[in-house]
């Protein structure tokens, strides 16, 4: 075969399909810090110092709900992206219907469950044995109005007695879902118009609105609105990944490993430094950071997988994994039900003798949560995933020689 057929042969080749499975496994490692930290974690503080010491590593849960932004920011944004016109597929009534169908079924079943085990943890004995007043009362704790219609609607997340009362870790869900609407009527426009670095900048600085003109009693600090410019981040790692223009062809050629190490030390350092209270009053300062470390590291992962090396990075192998991707599969099933099982767990840890409670969470209590949540991702998560959204593991890369 001449070169000049070899040429057009390769000209009339599709991409190869490259697999991101890097994601599922980020997001699943995600998930499982998180649900130790809040298992685990939190389980230390009336222990021996030898636990507090030893799990003092899991006081850092907050960065994960960064690194699930950012990760959903990139992979929202891939069809996007790989899109030469830039909208949406299917356009915005579709992506709202595709989002609410992975989003709401999985959410609102584990806020019944957290409903039931709060019945049956906080009011049970009042429920069986006590007076009908007392009945009344303990039904009324659980079923309280506010946090019923505003977790019904989304937006326990911005009132500050709200947010944490029925499923604590549901006000990223909130705030999450909430950023899914500002995607495409605001970050994709200002994209489309001005570039990437712009709809960043809009992110952040329309996430940091509450906190230049409001109280503190009132900036929604807790809700964390500056996640609309970490998610943008995200929309900015895709597009240096799948764009084709020539300024993020040469943003691709950059040693993201390196700035991705540089990143992550950065934030290693910043919660070391301030120990973890950096959060109540300048908790946008790490979150932004952990940000740009993530985005960093994803595209990194990216640009490996694209120059086709076969000896891989041990920490892209361990992306890669069988267990953080299947941790991956059902992480959104984790980070709904881990926190509601543990008052499950609490009144069993406290009729145990003391040097037996932590060993026994650890060896007994977290894979026990590890697989009722794999169950509820079984039978109510995936059934919810459309095949859209899959696809996003498999996506098509741009030569690397483009």
């Amino acid at each position: 075969m001449s070169n000049a057929e070899t040429t057009e042969r390769q000209k009339n080749e599709k991409p190869a399909r490259l697999h991101l499975q890097f994601l599922d496994g980020m997001r699943g490692l995600a998930a499982l810090y998180v649900a130790t930290a809040h298992i685990v974690g939190e389980s230390a503080a009336g222990q021996s110092r030898f636990w507090q010491f030893s799990l003092h590593w899991l006081l850092f849960a907050r960065l994960s709900v960064a690194v699930f932004i950012v990760l959903s920011g990139y992979c929202l944004m891939i069809p996007v992206a790989r899109n030469a016109s830039g909208v949406i597929p299917g356009g915005f009534l579709a992506y709202i219907k595709r989002r609410s169908r992975r989003i709401l079924p999985p959410y609102y079943l584990a806020l019944a469950l957290s409903l039931l085990i709060a019945a049956a943890s906080r009011t049970g004995l009042a429920l069986l044995h006590g007076s009908h007043q007392a009945k009344v009362n303990a039904l009324r704790a659980v079923l309280a109005p506010g946090d019923l219609v505003t977790h019904l609607f989304l937006v326990h997340n911005l009132f500050h007695g709200y947010a944490l009362n029925l499923d604590p870790p549901a006000w990223s869900v909130a705030t999450e879902w909430q950023i899914y609407f500002f995607f495409p009527l605001l970050l994709l426009p200002v994209w489309r118009r001005t570039g990437i670095t712009a709809a960043v900048a809009a992110g952040f600085v329309l996430g940091m609105l509450p906190q230049l003109l409001l109280p503190a009693a009132y900036n929604l600090n807790w809700a964390c609105p500056w996640y609309l410019g970490l998610f943008a981040t995200g929309m900015a790692g895709a597009c240096i990944t799948f764009r084709e223009e020539e300024n993020y062809v040469r943003l691709r050629s950059k040693h993201w490993g390196k700035i991705a190490a540089w990143s992550w030390l950065a934030v290693f350092l910043l919660m070391w430094y301030r120990d973890g209270n950096l959060y109540p009053v300048y908790g946008y300062v790490p979150d932004a950071v952990t940000g740009f470390a993530t985005m960093a590291l994803i595209v990194w992962c990216a640009e490996h997988l694209r120059s086709g090396h076969t000896a891989k990075p041990a920490l892209l192998c361990l992306f890669e994994s069988k267990p953080a991707v299947t941790l991956g599969a059902f992480s959104y099933s984790l980070y709904l039900i881990h926190q509601p099982l543990t008052l499950k767990l609490a009144p069993l840890m406290d009729k145990l003798p003391r040097p037996l409670q932590m060993p026994l969470l650890i060896l007994v209590g977290m894979p026990a949560v590890l697989f009722i949540s794999w169950l509820f991702y079984l039978l109510i998560e995936k059934r919810c995933q459309s095949r859209p959204e899959k696809a996003v593991r498999a996506a098509v890369l741009p030569d690397a020689a483009a």
